[in-house]
C-alpha cells in the first residue's frame, strides 16, 4: 500500500507540475521527458556552457531531443547502430539545425560487430542479456536478433566532428561502456561533462563494474558527481544501474 501511495503521489506531483508550467505540456505532448528536462535545467548545468554534445547509444533520438529543447543552440551528433531506430533518429536530425546522425556503433576498434536487437529496441546491446535481465524486466525476454553493424572508435571521429568548447558526452550502450572508453580516451579527455549509464548488476555478460569504469573516468581527470537517475530493479528493489555523473576536475 505504501508503494501504490508512493507512486500516486508521484504521478500527482507531476501532474501539478504539468499544469503549472505551459512549456512542460507541450513538451510532454511532443515526446519529451518532462522529468529529465527539468534535472537538466538548474544552475550547475548551465555554467558549464555545453555548446556541443555527443550522443552515444541515441535510439530514436530521445535524449537529443531532450538537448535540442535544454540547448537550443548546441551542435549534436547522434550514433546509433540499429537500422530501424537510426531512420527514425535521422528523420528527426534532418528537420533539426546543427543536429547530426551516425549509422553506427562505438567501440574499441574500426570494423564490424554483432548486435543483439531485443524487441524493446532500448535494451539492444553488443554484448547478450543475462537471465537477471530478462527476470527483472520480461518484457525483454522476446527473441535477440544478431545484427552485423559497422563500429568506430571515437577517436577516429574527431577530425570529422566540429566540437566547439564545452562538449557534453552522453554514453548509453548497454554494457558496453569500456569499449566506448577504450577508442575515445583522446575526444573524451576534452569533454567537460560525461553522463554514463554504469551498472552494479550483470544485466550483460562481461558488463564493466562501476569500479572500473570510475578508475577510467578518473584517470582522464573527471570527478564522480552522483547519479542524475537510477535504475531500481522491479523484483526486488536493488539499484540495478545509473547515469552517473562525470565533471572535468578544474586542476
Amino acid at each position: 500500500m505504501a508503494a501504490l501511495l508512493s507512486t500516486f503521489g508521484r504521478r500527482l506531483h507531476k501532474a501539478l507540475r504539468l499544469m503549472e508550467d505551459p512549456r512542460l505540456v507541450a513538451l510532454h505532448r511532443q515526446g519529451v521527458d518532462v522529468d529529465a528536462f527539468e534535472r537538466f535545467r538548474r544552475p550547475w548545468f548551465a555554467e558549464l556552457g555545453i555548446r556541443t554534445v555527443l550522443d552515444i547509444g541515441a535510439n530514436t533520438g530521445q535524449f537529443a531531443r531532450l538537448m535540442r529543447e535544454v540547448l537550443p543552440h548546441a551542435r549534436i551528433y547522434s550514433f546509433e547502430p540499429l537500422p530501424d531506430c537510426f531512420r527514425a533518429l535521422r528523420e528527426w536530425a534532418d528537420g533539426s539545425a546543427g543536429a547530426h546522425a551516425y549509422n553506427c556503433g562505438i567501440g574499441s576498434a574500426e570494423g564490424e560487430l554483432t548486435i543483439f536487437r531485443n524487441p524493446y529496441s532500448d535494451t539492444s546491446s553488443f554484448r547478450p542479456m543475462t537471465d537477471l535481465c530478462r527476470d527483472q524486466f520480461p518484457f525483454t525476454q522476446g527473441d535477440q536478433q544478431p545484427i552485423t553493424v559497422p563500429v568506430r572508435p571515437l577517436d577516429s571521429l574527431e577530425g570529422e566532428l566540429e566540437i566547439e568548447p564545452g562538449l557534453m558526452v552522453k554514453i548509453d550502450v548497454q554494457g558496453f561502456e569500456d569499449e566506448v572508453i577504450a577508442g575515445g580516451r583522446r575526444l573524451l579527455s576534452r569533454a567537460r561533462l560525461v553522463i554514463m549509464e554504469v551498472s552494479f548488476a550483470p544485466l550483460y555478460d562481461g558488463v564493466a563494474s562501476f569500479d572500473s569504469l570510475y578508475a577510467s573516468m578518473k584517470e582522464m581527470g573527471f570527478e564522480f558527481r552522483g547519479f542524475l537517475d537510477q535504475l531500481v530493479g522491479p523484483a526486488d528493489g536493488a539499484v540495478l544501474q545509473g547515469d552517473a555523473i562525470f565533471l572535468k576536475s578544474a586542476a
